[in-house]
């Protein structure tokens, strides 16, 4: 890692990534799935709906008791 000139893990797994040495990892949340992709599809919708209501709950809790 060193001999490449990587201080940090991430640097060289960035580099890899880069260079499609390695695969892209699968995404974690729906906004990864769906806006840095550019789809909406049916299954990121309802996360991205099942994620608003879970806001609007906890606003209603913390601000309106």
């Amino acid at each position: 890692m060193t001999q490449l000139g990587f201080e940090h893990d991430w640097g060289l797994r960035e580099w890899a990534l880069a260079v499609g040495l390695i695969p892209e990892p699968p995404a974690r949340h729906w906004y990864e799935r769906s806006l840095c992709a550019g789809r909406w599809p049916a299954a990121v919708l309802s996360d991205f709906f099942w994620t608003l209501y879970q806001i609007i709950l906890w606003v209603r809790r913390t601000f309106f008791g």
